[in-house]
């Protein structure tokens, strides 16, 4: 699973050296639910795909908040754990059963970049087709909703539950280090021609909103949101 995100690494780093970057290295927030021997494995991590990540940068991101996501919409609070082998880490937990879906959020901070403060908020979903994607929860405000069509993967972006494409930037990789062609179409966006495995979507929306978080003042503030999604073979 590593070698996909080397070429993801590479768009990211396109897209950071084109647009504004994040702190860290334009590292992002991700989850993911796969299989254990016990359950079900859930991870959120720190860094530029859903794998572990550097372990000293999981304190940044502690303060996340990752819920499992049912069917129906309902869904369950996660306490994670930080785990960490050698200089690479997460935070997990284990669940008996699977969720339909996951979904997290983590307000990172104020940094200034390029003579500009900006808030910082990161956004995480996963979710699996075929199947039911459940909504975004209030929390998730940049969310990444997916669907599969004849046409390939359609994405449509919320924004507050409402539908945005204009000031979003969205890139994507598929299965085998493959950077995908994503398309506007009719207020979303579409990756074509898809087959089975992962995807790794990523969208950005910023805003040229002000305002303050503590004591501290932000000129605008940046929306990261990552979709993982695994579609069947």
């Amino acid at each position: 699973m590593q070698a996909i995100f080397h070429r993801f690494r590479l768009a990211a780093a396109a897209l950071v050296l084109a647009l504004m970057a994040a702190p860290a290295q334009a590292h992002f927030i991700f989850v993911v639910a796969d299989p254990a021997d016990n359950g079900t494995r859930l991870q959120l991590s720190f860094g530029d795909g859903p794998v572990p990540a550097e372990a000293y940068l999981l304190d940044k991101v502690a303060h996340a908040q990752l819920w499992a996501v049912s069917a129906d919409g309902s869904r369950k609070l996660v306490k994670l754990s930080k785990q960490s082998q050698g200089d690479e880490g997460a935070w997990v937990a284990t669940v008996k059963d699977r969720p339909t879906a996951i979904q997290a959020v983590c307000q990172y901070g104020i940094f200034s970049r390029g003579g500009k403060t900006s808030l910082l908020n990161y956004f995480a979903q996963y979710a699996s087709l075929p199947g039911t994607v459940p909504a975004p929860a209030k929390e998730v405000k940049l969310a990444v909703v997916p669907a599969l069509e004849t046409q390939g993967i359609r994405l449509q972006v919320l924004w507050d539950g409402k539908p945005v494409s204009e000031g979003v930037e969205v890139v994507a990789v598929g299965p085998e280090d493959k950077d995908l062609e994503v398309k506007a179409a009719d207020g979303a966006f579409v990756v074509p021609n898809v087959g089975g495995g992962r995807y790794v979507i990523r969208a950005r929306l910023t805003q040229d909103t002000a305002g303050k978080l503590g004591d501290d003042a932000y000129q605008g503030v940046l929306n990261y949101s990552t979709l993982t999604l695994d579609v069947a073979k």
